[in-house]
């Protein structure tokens, strides 16, 4: 298969600040779900030769251009939560065309950004379905860029 991107070579590839600050917290021991990221759409057998039998997946986006200093992109790209493990590879599909969907294109042009330019990953995360949710927010300190900061929240789940 393509290069499946893991905590093990995340840091040599290229990739969405989402994917890339869930590979961060589980590096600094954070309990966060299984996960893999992909840059491009895989063969579809040795995909799923890597997913676990009986188990759900989130398929979530993480373009590259989301979370800059100077643009959000939120909920502008597809995420998919509770995926079967048939269904997987046509959401990683469909996570990677919603770079085409016209919300996208919109806010584009009202950032003036040409939306050929966007490059996405794509995060495949083992589901838990918990009594509890955390949300993160991950942020440089101001003053000193060289720390990190996280913050974060708890929910009931669905």
């Amino acid at each position: 298969m393509n290069d499946i991107i893991t905590i093990e070579n995340f840091k040599e590839h290229k990739i969405g600040k989402k994917a890339e600050r869930l590979f961060i917290m589980k590096e600094e021991g954070i309990n966060v779900p299984s996960l893999f990221c992909l840059n491009e759409i895989p063969d579809e057998e040795k995909l799923l030769s890597v997913l676990s039998d009986g188990k759900e997946f989130s398929v979530r986006s993480s373009a590259f251009c989301e979370d800059s200093a100077s643009l959000s992109f939120a909920g502008q790209f597809d995420s998919f939560l509770f995926v079967k493990k048939e269904d997987v590879y046509k959401k990683i599909n469909e996570c990677f065309l919603s770079t085409k969907k016209e919300n996208v294109i919109s806010y584009c042009r009202e950032n003036k950004i040409n939306p050929d330019d966007i490059k996405m990953s794509v995060v495949i995360q083992e589901m838990i379905d918990a009594k509890k949710i955390g949300r993160y927010i991950f942020c440089k300190s101001s003053g000193d860029f060289k720390r990190n900061r996280y913050c974060f929240g708890e929910w009931y789940g669905r």
